[in-house]
């Protein structure tokens, strides 16, 4: 019998503090078993992996599928992080040797480098809901994740603002820390991402079915 009113409210919320606190601490334990290096990277994509099923309106197993995620994709996404961390490194120590020049040429080379920075934290956002939707190579998942950040500013910008909110809260809440610190970020990126999948595939398909009906009056 499913309740109704403000209990049936108040249960609906206490249901989804609990999946997100679970799966948050199994992001951490798993993140430490890898010893954080290692760890870290599959165990995001696991927790997104959990959420996209959610977000998707799909029940799963939560404990078995993110397992099933860690242990699959362990080389996979670790090597995708790790070209991601090099990306990061790279563009940081740009910034640092344009800024041991004079001159208008140095503002101009920071700017630069500031403006690539920005396109970089956006392909982060997207990078881990990209990876558990799509099945890609692993370039291709960097230049997806890329493509549907600037062309979905709307979202871009909400997963921008919630990670600082998210942010904020656990900088002035660190009780909070061990229970949503990852996974309410994770939904919120997860969620606003899936709605700019849908946006791209329902775009894709119709201009597939033009194409389709092109071809076949000619």
């Amino acid at each position: 019998m499913e309740l109704g009113g403000v209990m049936g409210g108040f249960y609906r919320i206490s249901e989804w503090v609990m999946r997100l606190a679970y799966v948050n601490l199994l992001w951490i334990l798993f993140t430490l078993a890898g010893l954080i290096l290692f760890g870290a990277a599959p165990a995001t994509a696991a927790m997104f992996q959990v959420i996209r099923k959610w977000v998707m309106g799909k029940e799963v197993p939560v404990f078995p599928t993110f397992w099933k995620v860690y242990r699959s994709e362990f080389i996979t996404v670790n090597f995708l992080w790790f070209i991601l961390v090099v990306i990061g490194l790279i563009l940081f120590v740009d910034y640092l040797f344009f800024g041991t020049l004079e001159g208008f040429a140095s503002k101009l080379l920071q700017f630069g480098s500031i403006s690539i920075f920005l396109m970089y934290l956006i392909t982060l956002m997207y990078i881990f809901p990209v990876f558990v939707h799509y099945d890609l190579k692993t370039l291709q998942f960097i230049k997806y994740a890329f493509i549907l950040g600037i062309t979905h500013p709307l979202q871009t910008l909400m997963m921008a603002v919630g990670g600082v909110a998210v942010c904020f809260v656990i900088v002035n809440f660190p009780g909070l820390l061990p229970f949503f610190s990852g996974s309410v970020l994770g939904f919120l990126w997860m969620w606003l991402a899936y709605q700019a999948f849908c946006q791209s595939d329902t775009v894709f398909k119709k201009k597939s079915n033009a194409f389709n009906q092109n071809e076949t009056s000619v």
